[in-house]
């Protein structure tokens, strides 16, 4: 696998997701036709974050490749703010099975969870203004399940943060075997992309 290092700034799960979908169909025989199927396929509730993956996309695997240089700069920052919306959403629409992440994050509401987990930058939403030590909310477990059934994936996890290596996958039980899958290096809090290998990243095994 090749590792592509994602920087942390607290987007980090999100612009790993969305360049792992790109770059997995640039660099796949048949991965853009494929890749794009998928997104045909996909409920209108994904709309916008589909119409961001489908601007990183292009319209070659030329264009789609360059998603590795605008992983992390603000190229990427629209599908990172789709992809927070796509998430948040679904979450709320399935208020019942996600009630739970409000508790475990101390927030007082699923929505009020939803909503620090939506926005992209201090005071965003009309609040008060942030401290300066303000940060978005770390993209977790709670977003990739959502994301995994919004938009139809499988996320592959490989978890150093422990002392043993764990690897786990989140995918939804009724996902065709051609379903995209995106295969994630967490470290603590922070996640980095692994593709298949390729001339670009460094190899890690």
């Amino acid at each position: 696998l090749t590792l592509v290092k994602v920087r942390g700034d607290g987007h980090c799960f999100f612009r790993a997701l969305a360049a792992g979908l790109v770059l997995g169909a640039a660099w796949a025989h048949g991965g853009l036709a494929a890749l794009e199927a998928h997104l045909d396929s996909l409920p209108a509730e994904s709309a916008p974050a589909i119409a961001a993956l489908r601007a990183l996309l292009g319209r070659s695997s030329a264009e789609a490749a360059q998603a590795l240089d605008a992983l992390n700069d603000g190229r990427s920052d629209a599908a990172v703010a789709a992809l927070r919306g796509c998430a948040t959403a679904h979450m709320l629409r399935s208020a019942a099975r996600f009630a739970h992440v409000a508790a475990a994050d101390g927030s007082p509401s699923l929505e009020a969870y939803c909503a620090r987990m939506a926005q992209m930058e201090p005071g965003q939403g009309g609040g008060k203004p942030a401290p300066l030590w303000w940060s978005p909310a770390y993209g977790g477990q709670p977003e990739m399940v959502a994301l995994s059934e919004a938009l139809g994936l499988r996320v592959e996890v490989i978890d150093m943060s422990a002392a043993e290596l764990q690897t786990h996958e989140v995918s939804c039980a009724e996902l065709p075997a051609t379903a995209p899958r995106i295969t994630l290096l967490r470290r603590g809090l922070h996640f980095h992309l692994l593709l298949p290998a390729a001339a670009e990243g460094e190899l890690v095994g």
